[in-house]
């Protein structure tokens, strides 16, 4: 307990640092002089900067995770309301602030950036499945390939919509995301508009532009 104690320590005050000094100006040095440590302290924990930074966006992920399975298991919500609310939580700067984010979709990061999307990729499409499932068992849903559609969704937001590799403009960005509820219904087999006006309704800003 004391070792995870101490190691949750030395990642807090470092997302502390990077958010207040920015990266490229927060040492190891600068967080031991914070924490009131010694050097070898620190380094009995972590080899160096990047392995800090590693392990930042390791936690960053599971917290991400964490926060979609809350969102997807509250059954006082409705299914189309815990799909959108899941998809919701995923929201990567508030977890973790702008300076590391930023740091991360950098060019010459792009395999910290490849890391998250990768954990996104392999365990949220099993996260959202007992919602999908539960879909279809309510007769909300009709298709044999749940989990199937739920990988290319989260594929397609993760690669295509939320991605900063494409420099998409907002108008572009949200032409996307409409074909991609559109495309939705159709692989789950809902009724036409189901999924966009659902969107629309928990989404009022950010789809505003969508639907006009």
């Amino acid at each position: 307990m004391k070792h995870q104690n101490r190691r949750q320590e030395i990642l807090s005050a470092a997302a502390h640092l990077i958010e207040e000094k920015g990266l490229a100006h927060t040492s190891t040095n600068d967080i031991v002089q914070y924490l009131g440590i010694a050097r070898g302290t620190l380094y009995h924990y972590f080899k160096s900067k990047d392995d800090i930074i590693n392990a930042l966006v390791d936690q960053m992920s599971q917290s991400l995770l964490k926060q979609a399975k809350i969102a997807a298991d509250n059954k006082e919500k409705t299914i189309l309301n815990r799909l959108w609310l899941t998809i919701a939580s995923l929201n990567a700067q508030d977890q973790i602030g702008s300076e590391l984010m930023t740091h991360i979709h950098r060019d010459e990061n792009i395999l910290l950036h490849y890391k998250i999307e990768r954990q996104l990729q392999e365990q949220l499409p099993a996260i959202l499945l007992p919602v999908i499932e539960q879909g279809c068992k309510e007769g909300l849903f009709n298709t044999s390939y749940p989990y199937e559609v739920l990988e290319m969704m989260v594929v397609y937001v993760t690669q295509v919509i939320d991605s900063h590799n494409l420099d998409l403009t907002e108008e572009e960005r949200q032409e996307k995301l409409l074909v991609l509820l559109q495309h939705m219904e159709i692989l789950l087999g809902t009724d036409k508009d189901l999924l966009v006006t659902s969107f629309a309704q928990l989404n009022p800003t950010e789809s505003k532009d969508t639907l006009n």
